[in-house]
C-alpha cells in the first residue's frame, strides 16, 4: 500500500511518494482508470422498446415490449394479436387486442447502426410517426429513437418507440412510480442497501419522496419482519422530542 504522508508529493519508480504532486486525491485521479466492462455492466444494455402511451383500456398504459431481445433477432411484428406487452412491474402478458388494428402486422427491424426501420406495406392499419403518416417504409435514426418517436396506430392507439435499459425491466418497482434512468438508479441503490444492518441516511428536499424510499428499503430487506415507524421530526417541538421518541416517566 502506498503511504501518503503530506502534500506536494510525487510518485517514484519504487512506488514511494516524492515532492511535486498536489495531494493524494490528485494521485488517485491520475492513477485510477475506469474499467469499461464495469461501466457497461453498471449502466446496462439500452435496447429499442415499444411502450403503450394510450390504449382503449387505460390500465394498459405503460406496458412495454422490446423490439429486439438481442442482436440478430428477426423483425418484430405488431398487430392486433401479437406481440405480447407487459407492465414493467410484472403482471400478465397480452397482445394489443384492439379491434381497430389489422391482423396483418407492422414490422420493426433493427439495423446494424441502431436505426429502426418501420414497414407498413403489409398492413391496412394507418400509422403516423410524429404526426406524419407513414407510407410503405420509414427509417428512424439512432438519435431519433433515443429522443423517442410517437406512433399513432389506427387513430386510436399510441405507442412510443424509444430505448430503455433492458436489464431495468427485471427491477421491481417497489411502489415507486416512474421508469426513467434516475428512478431505475434509485431502485438499484435500494436493493444494494436493503440488507444492511447499519442505518441508511436519505437526503433530499421536502416532497422528493424520502419516506417512500425508506418504506421501499424496509419492505425489500430483512427489516420487513420488524415494526416500521415514520416520524416527522419537523412537527415535534425540540423540548418534547426526547419524550416523544423514548417516552417519559411521571415526575422525572
Amino acid at each position: 500500500m502506498t503511504e501518503f504522508k503530506a502534500k506536494n508529493k510525487d510518485e517514484s519508480k519504487d512506488g514511494s511518494i516524492k515532492e511535486g504532486s498536489d495531494s493524494w486525491q490528485e494521485y488517485l485521479q491520475t492513477h485510477t482508470q475506469a474499467d469499461p466492462r464495469q461501466s457497461s455492466a453498471r449502466h446496462g444494455r439500452r435496447a429499442p422498446c415499444l411502450t403503450i402511451l394510450w390504449h382503449t383500456n387505460p390500465y394498459r398504459i405503460g406496458e412495454r415490449k422490446l423490439v429486439a431481445e438481442s442482436d440478430g433477432d428477426p423483425p418484430l411484428c405488431v398487430s392486433r394479436a401479437e406481440p405480447e406487452f407487459r407492465a414493467p412491474k410484472g403482471g400478465p402478458k397480452r397482445p394489443l387486442a384492439d379491434p381497430h388494428l389489422s391482423r396483418k402486422g407492422i414490422y420493426f427491424s433493427v439495423g446494424a447502426d441502431g436505426e429502426i426501420e418501420l414497414d407498413v406495406s403489409r398492413t391496412s392499419t394507418v400509422v403516423e410517426a410524429n404526426c406524419r403518416e407513414v407510407d410503405q417504409r420509414i427509417v428512424f435514426s439512432q438519435q431519433a429513437v433515443d429522443e423517442g418517436v410517437v406512433l399513432l396506430l389506427a387513430n386510436c392507439l399510441v405507442l412510443l418507440l424509444h430505448r430503455v435499459d433492458a436489464s431495468a425491466l427485471s427491477v421491481p418497482d417497489m411502489g415507486l412510480i416512474g421508469q426513467s434512468a434516475e428512478m431505475i438508479r434509485v431502485r438499484r441503490q435500494i436493493i444494494r442497501v436493503a440488507d444492511l444492518t447499519s442505518p441508511v441516511l436519505l437526503r433530499g428536499e421536502s416532497g422528493t419522496g424520502k419516506e417512500l424510499v425508506a418504506t421501499a428499503i424496509y419492505k425489500t430487506g430483512a427489516r420487513q419482519t420488524k415494526p416500521f415507524l415514520s416520524v416527522n421530526m419537523g412537527a415535534i417541538p425540540l423540548t418534547l422530542a426526547a419524550a416523544e421518541l423514548f417516552g417519559a416517566a411521571r415526575g422525572a
